[in-house]
């Protein structure tokens, strides 16, 4: 499961949050150089398709036009 590996190296396990307000929206809890870099690193090999099981249109999600899946 790379996609969950990848949340759990950010700190965020997949259904790891157990209360029922789930995780902090605090800035103190998230904020630092390490977690910021890690972040800025996911989202760069998510949107080049790196990572395995996941796909992302870009194209659509900035407003153009969808390219059809072959």
């Amino acid at each position: 499961m790379p996609l969950a590996r990848q949340l759990n190296n950010m700190g965020m396990p997949l259904y790891g949050a157990q209360l029922p307000t789930g995780y902090s929206m605090k800035a103190e809890t998230w904020v630092s150089s390490s977690a910021l870099l890690g972040r800025m690193n996911f989202a760069l090999a998510l949107t080049a398709g790196k990572v395995k099981g996941v796909k992302v249109d870009a194209g659509q999600l900035s407003g153009g036009t969808p390219r059809m899946q072959p």
